[in-house]
């Protein structure tokens, strides 16, 4: 998942133009469409302030005994 702090984000727009699936718009605040988003990461190489990053999303522990 990717994600964008909002406190380094410059708003250059520079991840909306890397991206291929059109995922990421920034329209005063950078957002990402997840339902979108591949996380092919190309737009993490192009972000001039590091305000993007890639966080794996955790899987929930089901335990079999609680169900």
């Amino acid at each position: 998942m990717i994600t964008i702090d909002q406190v380094l984000c410059a708003s250059c727009a520079m991840c909306v133009t890397t991206c291929l699936e059109e995922a990421i718009s920034c329209d005063g605040v950078t957002t990402v469409n997840t339902d979108l988003c591949t996380e092919c990461l190309e737009c993490l190489d192009f972000c001039p302030t590091g305000a993007l990053t890639f966080r794996k999303p955790q899987k929930e522990n089901h335990d079999p005994k609680k169900l």
